[in-house]
């Protein structure tokens, strides 16, 4: 009886996030603005069907095309290759761990400096 209830446990546990990020990448919402644009109006529209009106007419529009002048246009380029990568993070993770005792330090004044002035 365990193996069965635990089995339905983590179905739901990952059913429920996996076919809502199924439905995202269905409606493109992971596109580009335009894009996910389209899919959130889709959404809308399927949706209106199943939900009541109720919780539709609480749901704010999005005007999309005065959020996109302010999101600045980025370009990912992968040029480097692997290894270079895999050298940055070993040398950013290396140097987080040498320096942890100086960012301690000073975190520990500040949460020392919060805690007085609240105390006032």
């Amino acid at each position: 009886m365990g193996f069965i209830v635990n089995t339905v446990k983590w179905g739901v546990k990952l059913g429920i996030p996996a076919s809502a990020l199924y439905v995202a990448h269905h409606h493109n919402l992971f596109g580009t603005a335009n894009e996910a644009q389209k899919g959130v109006d889709q959404l809308k529209t399927n949706c209106n069907d199943l939900v009541p009106k109720e919780v539709m007419e609480n749901v704010p529009d999005v005007n999309l095309s005065e959020i996109k002048d302010m999101i600045p246009a980025v370009e990912f380029s992968f040029s480097t290759d692997a290894r270079s990568l895999w050298n940055k993070g070993v040398f950013a993770t290396v140097g987080a761990i040498a320096n942890a005792p100086t960012h301690v330090k000073g975190y520990s004044q500040d949460v020392v400096k919060y805690v007085n002035e609240q105390m006032r």
